[in-house]
């Protein structure tokens, strides 16, 4: 939901935006083929960081 500075914002009133748009199933399968791997490679580096300062802590 993008941020609404105006003065006049009054959300129980204003129609949903993109309420009767399709979804884009190529575009959130694009999403998740770029964005899918980098999250798996970052919650990996994440995950050896901190079993590191674990064994680290303990050892």
């Amino acid at each position: 939901m993008a941020f609404d500075a105006s003065r006049q914002s009054d959300p129980d009133h204003e129609p949903a935006p993109f309420q009767d748009e399709p979804i884009d199933f190529v575009d959130w399968a694009m999403r998740i083929a770029v964005f899918g791997p980098l999250l798996a490679l970052y919650l990996y580096w994440i995950w050896t960081v901190l079993k590191t300062a674990f064994v680290a802590l303990l050892g």
